[in-house]
């Protein structure tokens, strides 16, 4: 019996669907009916449920989203959508969420009962397939093969002594005699993030190790550089062996690309391997895994689908500065509201993270450290806080940095346009702020237009536009016809030199103030001052 979940938000469906259909003639067990996904979703955390049939349009969680939440969290749970004509191009779009089957309303009961004898005969299928799959993988572990990788195991993570290791290989058959040793560690992405795994892969581990192993196994035989063994949590060890190891490791490396490929190609999975260094005995190979383990702490930043070694990375003092300039460059982009120019800070700030090989403690506290960086902006605006602890949780819990790189690039353009709205959203009111800004400071000779939006936060070109719109004019016309205003005033009722007063209001060189000021009122300086001063 399979059980079934039933979701829809109409009364008269849920009750006709429910008591007409013989489930159980079917191979179906009822296991619930919900009004609404929301309703569903809290069912489906208590109780698990091998099919769900759901209808779309319903309130609080529609179908659409109860399947991506299905998707998501369980996905061994096959889901049936139910939708209207009219309805049927937006059920189309739960495609990614893997549905089995969209079904037109209204359906009868005979319809809808060979729907679920065709979804019954694949899911005996895949329980079929899974069984023979495990006794394959049973029988597998009580044969040699256990004997021989047990073997290469305890030689390659040092468990036993160097005379125990040496007779258990005897007796699994392993004879391996050259000079030098390198241990290499392949290990799948799914595995590298601090994620739990969902229900599918934690069934399918075992299974999807046993597949890297036999596939590391051909290829390694193929090149004979080598022995492979499966290694613990879901990991493969390979042990290559070389009497001149300068000349086989580019070898070693092209065997590892193929790996790598073989595994991209059959399983659609990324994966990476990390080499430790070259030892010179087998007992020493423990040595060598120890190495290999340190750099596989790096799949973090490395990325999937990469052969890593400690000398790829860069000095710790040389990434701390180039991080540290990269995310001041964040917030530079963020209070100017570039949002191509934070685009490129995010892909310089992947490239210097994976550069560092950091272990992912160390790129989670800079990505953290940085988005702290960002927050600081809107300190003295009321913050969204439940939003940004999510938005930690989701870079703590992130399987690559990639992954982790895109949380904090949302959570920045979001903070980026929170910034806007609050300090330079309302653009007459930007506009007006500097206009104060030019009245204070407009006898400063130095003023710019740079020195006004580094002041308001804004970007130039933002800025310009702004003032423009409100005030009908560029900020050097509203600068120097505020500043010849002053001049008139002071000519006018001050017996101040013109020199004097050019400096008062702002003008470095005396002529050049004359130049303006006759350019604006039609009279230089001296003839206003003389006929306002004579009056």
């Amino acid at each position: 019996m399979y059980r079934i979940l039933f979701v829809d938000d109409e009364a008269l469906i849920r009750e006709g669907i429910s008591e007409n259909i013989r489930w159980q003639e079917l191979g179906y067990e009822l296991a619930g009916v919900c009004e609404n996904g929301r309703e569903a979703r809290e069912f489906l955390q208590r109780q698990d449920v091998d099919v769900v049939l759901t209808d779309i349009c319903m309130p609080f969680v529609d179908g659409i989203a109860l399947s991506k939440y299905i998707h998501e969290k369980h996905a061994d749970t096959k889901v049936l959508i139910l939708s209207g004509y009219d309805e049927f191009e937006y059920a189309q779009s739960a495609i990614k969420y893997g549905i089995e089957e969209y079904l037109l309303k209204p359906i009868t009961s005979f319809e809808l009962g060979a729907v679920l004898t065709k979804l019954k005969g694949r899911l005996d299928e895949e329980r079929d397939s899974r069984r023979r799959q495990e006794e394959v993988y049973t029988a597998y572990r009580r044969g040699r093969m256990l004997l021989r990788s047990d073997a290469l195991l305890h030689t390659i993570i040092g468990t036993k002594t160097e005379k125990e290791c040496e007779k258990e290989r005897r007796a699994a058959g392993i004879e391996i005699a050259q000079s030098h040793y390198m241990v290499g560690i392949a290990q799948l992405s799914i595995y590298s993030g601090s994620r739990t795994l969902n229900e599918k892969c934690r069934k399918e581990s075992a299974l999807m190790s046993f597949i890297v192993y036999n596939l590391c196994q051909e290829i390694v035989k193929e090149h004979s550089v080598g022995e492979v063994c499966q290694g613990k949590d879901n990991r493969v060890f390979l042990l290559f062996a070389a009497d001149n190891p300068i000349r086989e490791e580019d070898k070693i490396r092209t065997v590892c690309r193929a790996i790598i490929e073989q595994v991209n190609r059959s399983m659609g999975l990324g994966i990476s391997i990390a080499l430790g260094s070259w030892v010179e005995s087998l007992g020493s190979a423990y040595k060598s895994y120890e190495k290999a383990e340190d750099a596989l702490l790096g799949q973090f930043t490395a990325g999937d689908n990469v052969v890593m070694d400690e000398r790829g990375r860069v000095s710790a003092q040389a990434v701390s500065g180039e991080l540290y300039r990269i995310q001041k460059n964040c917030i530079r982009h963020m209070k100017e509201y570039n949002a191509s120019g934070l685009s490129e800070d995010f892909s310089q700030l992947e490239e210097g993270l994976r550069k560092s090989g950091y272990r992912r403690e160390q790129a989670i506290e800079e990505l953290l450290a940085a988005k702290q960086g960002m927050d600081g902006l809107l300190r003295a605006f009321k913050q969204d806080e439940l939003s940004s602890k999510e938005t930690e949780g989701k870079i703590k819990q992130s399987a690559n940095l990639k992954e982790a790189l895109e949380i904090l690039h949302a959570h920045a353009r979001r903070q980026m346009e929170c910034l806007e709205r609050e300090t330079g959203g309302n653009k007459a009111s930007c506009a007006y702020k500097a206009y104060e800004y030019i009245e204070q400071h407009y006898s400063e000779s130095g003023l710019s237009l740079q020195e006004i939006c580094t002041h308001l936060g804004v970007s130039t070109t933002r800025f310009s536009s702004a003032f423009k719109q409100t005030f009908g004019a560029t900020f050097m016309d509203v600068l120097i016809g505020l500043r010849m205003k002053k001049a008139r005033e002071l000519l006018a009722s001050t017996e101040l030199k013109n020199y004097e007063i050019a400096e008062k209001v702002g003008f470095s060189d005396p002529h050049y103030f004359s130049i303006a000021f006759k350019k604006m009122t039609g009279k230089t300086p001296t003839e206003y001052a003389r006929e306002w001063r004579s009056e």
